[in-house]
């Protein structure tokens, strides 16, 4: 028997697998799996997962999930968030100061939740400098963040 997580997981693997337009093709696919599973059950389940559409030039609306349940990026942990000091914005560069020792650890959990207005970040022992892509600015970097790691923005100098 199947519970409620191992279903969200399913449906997660489904959606990061297929296009899928349609709730009807999602509850067939996750019913082939072995879930018993009726329409309002799914439609509660999406929610659940914060589930949105976005536009595929071949099927049309699609489903998909928030990058950070697509990508399974871990959250800042209190000890990581502790560890900023401040972030600030320079013209071409988002500047995040640490306490020592941290930056390298901060900079992997930036790293790895794929700041789409980033093109790279290098930390040292505490401080670490994110690169702006060409046509985005620090703030939106900024902005990124703070969709990423809700309370990262504590720290932002004004």
């Amino acid at each position: 028997m199947h519970n409620k997580q191992d279903r969200l997981n399913a449906i997660i693997r489904i959606l990061e697998e297929n296009n899928i337009s349609k709730q009807e093709e999602l509850l067939l696919k996750i019913n082939t799996l072995g879930f018993d599973v009726t329409q309002a059950t799914l439609s509660r389940d999406l929610k659940l997962l914060n589930a949105g559409t976005t536009y595929d030039a071949t099927k049309g609306h699609i489903y998909t999930l928030p990058q950070t349940k697509i990508k399974q990026t871990p959250s800042f942990s209190n000890k990581l968030l502790d560890a900023i000091i401040s972030i600030e914005c320079t013209n071409t560069m988002v500047v995040i100061k640490t306490q020592s020792g941290f930056a390298n650890s901060v900079a992997a959990q930036i790293d790895a939740s794929d700041i789409p207005s980033a093109a790279g970040s290098i930390a040292g022992n505490d401080t670490i400098f994110i690169a702006v892509k060409r046509d985005s600015t620090p703030q939106s970097i900024i902005e990124d963040l703070n969709k990423n790691f809700n309370s990262i923005a504590y720290v932002l100098k004004p």
